[in-house]
């Protein structure tokens, strides 16, 4: 695993803007599942399949990505 990878932005084809912006929105939506997570663990009737399903839908997103 390379900590520093300074030709990471050439190889995924992306401006540093729309590379940070993929970011955000990945760390948010995982930010927000992981609190879904905790309350499913206390609550295991509710949110039952949903982080499963969306984890699938980030990793196939990062797939395509690559």
């Amino acid at each position: 695993m390379k900590y520093f990878d300074f030709d990471h932005l050439y190889r995924v084809k992306e401006s540093y803007v729309s590379h940070l912006s993929f970011a955000i929105k990945l760390g948010s939506i995982l930010f927000v599942l992981s609190f879904v997570s905790l309350f499913h663990g206390v609550f295991p009737f509710w949110f039952s399949s949903t982080v499963g399903v969306k984890l699938e839908h980030l990793v196939d997103v990062m797939n395509d990505k690559l």
